[in-house]
């Protein structure tokens, strides 16, 4: 944690953004578990002979219309709708909010570290490619938004909508409730058995392709040398090489995380 503590800075200059991609983040979780009210007052009101709620039956009164299997459905069906505009809504407001913050984080961390390559040492220039260099100001300035969301704002969105669900689902049935959330340790434990392997292939991957742009900017940068000894057949084997190794890693990394998905997916489905 300590290395994260120095990222912490550039999401807290952000912090208005911030708050407001929580209050959406927030609203997002009660919109979850609002989600499956309308059909169930489709298949116990409508169709089946479950009572109406007093408060959904008092509000049809108001106006004017009787609870009866039509109406139901017409309601249960403009409710979905109403669910499903206003959960696209949360999501584009947290989609603008997550690209300006992200954004502005980002720059600022690449400004940084663009300001602190250019003290380092000559000997830090001979021993590390350009490419390497570009790679970091460019995809590895990125980290500060996943650091962000990984750490602050998904945690904080999953457990919320973990207690919110668990509290209504413990109202409905203690029983099965309790079953459900046998599953909340079985997740964490394959989180935990799949994270280290998928952080080492996904660190391998930035390996693999810090070598693929260091490559072809050594290559660029001397076009004139390189036609001259006519190099150019061996630089394309060369490529030919080190794409093939980024394109295996990142297969490796894309299978690691599929099977990670299904693991996930079984734990799920049986809970």
């Amino acid at each position: 944690m300590r290395k994260y503590r120095r990222l912490l800075p550039y999401a807290s200059r952000q912090w208005p953004g911030l708050l407001f991609i929580s209050a959406f983040t927030a609203a997002g979780s009660f919109v979850v578990v609002l989600q499956p009210w309308p059909l169930k007052l489709l298949v116990d009101g409508a169709l089946g002979q479950t009572p109406v709620p007093e408060a959904l039956r008092g509000l049809l009164v108001a106006v004017s219309l009787p609870p009866t299997p039509p109406v139901l459905i017409v309601v249960a069906a403009l409710a979905s709708f109403g669910l499903f505009a206003l959960n696209s809504l949360i999501d584009v407001g947290l989609t603008r909010g997550w690209s300006i913050v992200g954004q502005r984080m980002v720059h600022d961390l690449a400004i940084d570290m663009f300001r602190h390559l250019q003290r380092l040492p000559m000997r830090f220039h001979q021993t590390h490619p350009l490419g390497d260099s570009l790679s970091r100001l460019t995809t590895d300035t990125w980290c500060v938004y996943k650091l962000t969301d990984g750490i602050l704002i998904s945690p904080a969105q999953n457990i919320l909508t973990l207690v919110v669900t668990g509290v209504v689902a413990w109202r409905l049935n203690a029983d099965l409730a309790a079953f459900a959330l046998v599953t909340v340790p079985l997740m964490v434990a394959a989180t935990f058995l799949f994270g280290r392997r998928i952080k080492q292939r996904t660190h391998l991957g930035r390996q693999a392709q810090s070598r693929l742009m260091s490559f072809v900017h050594q290559t660029l940068s001397v076009i004139p040398i390189v036609q001259a000894f006519g190099t150019e057949d061996r630089n394309w084997k060369r490529y030919q090489n080190l794409a093939a190794d980024a394109v295996t890693v990142s297969q490796r990394g894309t299978l690691l995380m599929s099977y990670y998905g299904l693991v996930t997916g079984l734990i799920t489905v049986a809970g």
